[in-house]
């Protein structure tokens, strides 16, 4: 690292740098670059994290203009900060496993009914997306790894979703949703008082919620996570029970 950091100390202008390395990308294709923007990204991800565009596209892959981080990357961090994971079921439609972290022990699942439900998986026109098609034992999996490792631990993460994430952040038609009889989407937060809405979802599991999560309040995780708790109060419940 102290050898890659060295490479970027006398970078005086690091934003010049980004744009002309961003061209070279580009112009030569690596790293999956078409255009100049694309290759600035990577570069300044490059710059930032005083790694090397190599070392870089280890972690993070760069799609719709959107740096995102691979999913056995996310893994690979989990179990570096201490995590573990046992796998269980792991098919075409279905994918759990058990996740241990700190204090934390559950096991998690992600079904590819729940993501047709939720529209997801589902492409513009309501079929079922091409890389659900092609690979779907192994999207599930990313997907469970994302989820997993966002709400057990989220400073791995930091906000940084997996390249399975991004392609699926299109939405579904709202027919197709409706006709699938589907709950309504994540609830968002009310921005007046977040930690009022816990404390009312949660009830006498509030004050264990807080040391499931390791904070002093709720609101201090992350968005996702913070929705993701509201919309799954239940099941949460459930495990700190």
């Amino acid at each position: 690292m102290e050898k890659t950091l060295s490479l970027f100390t006398n970078v005086s202008d690091p934003v010049g740098a980004a744009m002309q390395l961003g061209e070279a990308f580009a112009a030569s294709g690596m790293f999956g670059c078409t255009k100049p923007a694309q290759g600035a990204i990577l570069a300044l991800q490059c710059l930032t994290s005083g790694l090397t565009p190599f070392e870089v596209t280890q972690t993070y892959h760069l799609l719709d203009g959107k740096l995102s981080m691979k999913a056995d990357a996310m893994l690979g961090r989990f179990v570096a900060a201490g995590g573990k994971v046992i796998w269980g079921t792991r098919t075409s439609e279905r994918v759990k496993a058990r996740w241990i972290y700190r204090d934390n022990d559950l096991e998690m699942e992600v079904t590819m009914q729940e993501l047709v439900a939720s529209g997801v998986a589902l492409g513009k026109g309501g079929e079922l997306k091409d890389n659900y098609k092609r690979h779907p034992r192994q999207m599930l999996t990313a997907r469970l790894i994302s989820e997993a490792v966002r709400l057990l631990a989220p400073d791995v993460v930091s906000g940084v979703y997996t390249p399975e994430e991004v392609s699926d952040f299109t939405p579904a038609p709202v027919e197709r949703v409706a006709a699938a009889q589907v709950v309504a989407p994540v609830a968002e937060l009310p921005p007046a008082d977040p930690e009022e809405a816990f404390r009312e979802a949660l009830g006498e599991h509030y004050a264990t919620a807080l040391g499931f999560f390791k904070t002093d309040a709720l609101s201090n995780l992350n968005r996702r996570t913070q929705a993701d708790i509201l919309a799954r109060t239940a099941d949460l419940i459930a495990k700190l029970s």
